[in-house]
């Protein structure tokens, strides 16, 4: 919601509605959006500002859209060879 209105501030209510219509079978509380929002503000991808009483949230009009994050520990082999089940053979017939 935030990244369809880059640089336009909104408060949590308004992102928890408009995802309300966006995914009407998906039911969030306002307490997760703020979280989730939160989250978005201490990976830097948003702004958190205090405007007449009210916390708004602003995407970064620069942030990626998704953000690079490195591959899990353990997915990487240990040696440059491929393992010898991950190697195709073809089958006799």
């Amino acid at each position: 919601m935030l990244r369809q209105t880059p640089g336009q501030p909104l408060v949590a209510r308004e992102v928890s509605e408009q995802l309300a219509k966006d995914h009407p079978d998906r039911v969030t509380s306002a307490q997760t959006v703020r979280n989730g929002l939160q989250t978005l503000v201490a990976k830097n991808l948003a702004e958190k500002t205090r405007q007449q009483g009210n916390v708004m949230y602003t995407a970064h009009t620069d942030a990626p859209a998704t953000p690079a994050t490195p591959p899990p520990a353990g997915d990487e082999p240990t040696s440059g060879k491929a393992t010898p089940a991950a190697e195709k053979v073809p089958a006799e017939v």
